[in-house]
């Protein structure tokens, strides 16, 4: 059977099938899942959460599968400057070591409090159905989400990519530049190392693209 797909925006109807999409792939191929200390529960309430903030800013997408209508691929992303110029996230970034990561990431590039609105495309998440990986569904819903952001105004797509797959596709085939990295080895939280049994993935990277 050949396989067609579609990209839609996420609306208030596709906002929870997108979102159990992505706590579920996160769960299974996320590098860093088995060391998210957020309650499984408030993680998915969380991404729901985003999925429907997603539909409101048009910020999202989805991949249809075209014979069965299903949801094979989500994308959420939002404006940087919300995460980056806050400062109402420093419970978060003690408690939780991704959250500390992903913190530590972005300091070393941009200044908190000082990042402009709708400047910078955050991409958060990118999830895709197992059965249908390496199909193109990743490169068109960024692709896809890219060409929003800048009809929207936005200048740069950012995204923190945390393993070698993810890493693979926004350098080498989206033209995304490296501007900052932290090795999982490397990474300290009050004197211990959360990441250091992360071997198969050298690190995460700050990645930027002027679009």
């Amino acid at each position: 059977m050949s396989f067609n797909f579609i990209v839609q925006k996420i609306d208030k109807n596709s906002a929870e099938e997108a979102a159990n999409l992505v706590v579920a792939v996160f769960n299974e191929r996320e590098p860093l899942a088995h060391l998210n200390s957020s309650d499984p529960k408030e993680f998915a309430e969380y991404i729901l959460y985003l999925s429907h903030k997603c539909a409101e800013e048009s910020l999202g997408f989805v991949a249809r599968d075209v014979n069965s209508n299903k949801i094979i691929g989500a994308i959420l992303s939002s404006d940087l400057s919300e995460t980056v110029n806050s400062e109402g996230s420093n419970s978060e970034v003690h408690n939780n070591p991704i959250a500390a990561l992903i913190d530590s990431l972005n300091s070393a590039y941009f200044t908190r409090g000082e990042l402009e609105e709708n400047t910078y495309l955050n991409i958060k998440f990118i999830a895709t159905d197992s059965n249908f990986k390496g199909k193109g569904v990743v490169m068109e819903l960024i692709s896809t989400c890219i060409k929003e952001a800048k009809v929207k105004g936005f200048k740069y797509a950012q995204a923190e990519a945390t393993g070698n797959i993810s890493q693979h596709i926004f350098i080498n085939k989206l033209g995304f530049d490296e501007k900052a990295s932290i090795k999982y080895s490397e990474f300290d939280v009050d004197g211990e190392k959360p990441f250091s049994s992360i071997t198969e993935h050298e690190g995460i990277k700050l990645l930027i693209k002027s679009i």
